[in-house]
């Protein structure tokens, strides 16, 4: 897909990006199967990703049930950051909700 927008907007570099080769990988601390995961695991990334080729670890534990516990405090962290920010134009009822819970 951003191949398609590079040569949509005619970017020099898009015949470039078109031809090299697509790596993939393994990432120790990945889950299988759990595609409503890859958010968490993108925000995280963004979150902790300073640019280095060194092995990316962004803390995660290889431990299953213990993994799965720390996925889900990101989700609860990064979707209230994303429901609670400025941009959300119904922040407001959000907190009025808050409020009277």
């Amino acid at each position: 897909m951003f191949v398609l927008y590079l040569e949509e907007v005619n970017h020099s570099k898009a015949a470039v990006i078109k031809s090299l080769e697509i790596k993939r990988r393994k990432l120790e601390w990945a889950t299988n199967g759990k595609r409503t995961d890859c958010s968490v695991f993108v925000m995280r990334h963004m979150e902790k990703y300073m640019g280095s080729h060194a092995p990316f670890d962004v803390g995660f534990s290889l431990n299953g049930s213990r993994k799965m516990k720390e996925v889900r405090h990101l989700r609860i962290k990064y979707g209230t950051h994303i429901l609670l920010s400025p941009s959300n134009t119904l922040k407001g009822k959000i907190e009025g909700a808050m409020s009277r819970a």
